[in-house]
């Protein structure tokens, strides 16, 4: 499934939600806004702790893959993308 997941999918994940509702709070509905948002950004939510958004984070982790990707794999997916012509 490509494009952004949303966030109640943290919750298949172990969070709970009551933190997922400060986070859609804060204005994070995805949780790619959330896994790639730095530490110190999510620490300042109110009502979670630094150990609560240590957990979230490992469960982003675990749905949105955060790895480095080299050009020539990048360049591979795009040419099995599909292209519609338009005709214009």
């Amino acid at each position: 499934m490509d494009g952004p997941t949303p966030i109640k999918a943290l919750e298949e994940k172990g969070i709970n939600s009551g933190d997922i509702k400060k986070l859609e709070e804060a204005g994070f509905h995805t949780v790619e806004a959330v896994a790639f948002t730095p530490k110190k950004h999510l620490i300042i939510v109110k009502g979670l702790s630094e150990a609560k958004v240590d957990k979230i984070i490992d469960a982003c982790s675990k749905i949105v893959s955060m790895g480095f990707q080299t050009a020539s794999t990048f360049f591979e997916k795009r040419q099995s993308m599909i292209h519609l012509s338009t005709g214009s």
